[in-house]
C-alpha cells in the first residue's frame, strides 16, 4: 500500500546511533533493546508521517545504492512494526 506513511514511534525509546549507521534502540516500555541494521535505521530515522513505501524504496536505493530496494524496505518495515518501533 503506497500511501500508507509510517510514524516512528518517540515515546518511551532510547535511541544510541553506532558505528555504520548502525542503532541500538531500548523499548522501556517494552524493556528490551532492539539492534537495528544499517538499512533498518535509515528506514525507522524516515518514519516521519511525511515518507510513504515508494519515498523510502527511493531513499534506501540511493544511500545505499540497491537497485531493487523494495523488499528491503518491505523487510525493514515489517521488523519495524512487529517490535512496535512505527504505527501507521
Amino acid at each position: 500500500m503506497p500511501d500508507r506513511r509510517p510514524v516512528r514511534r518517540i515515546e518511551e525509546l532510547d535511541v544510541r546511533e553506532l558505528p555504520n549507521n548502525e542503532m541500538l534502540v531500548y523499548d522501556r516500555q517494552q524493556r528490551v533493546t532492539h539492534h537495528l541494521a544499517s538499512e533498518t535505521a535509515l528506514i525507522w530515522e524516515r518514519c516521519d508521517g511525511n515518507n510513504n513505501r515508494s519515498d523510502l524504496e527511493r531513499i534506501v536505493g540511493s544511500e545505499f545504492n540497491i537497485s531493487e530496494p523494495t523488499t528491503t524496505v518491505d523487510k525493514a518495515i515489517e521488523r519495524l512494526d512487529q517490535l512496535r518501533l512505527i504505527q501507521f
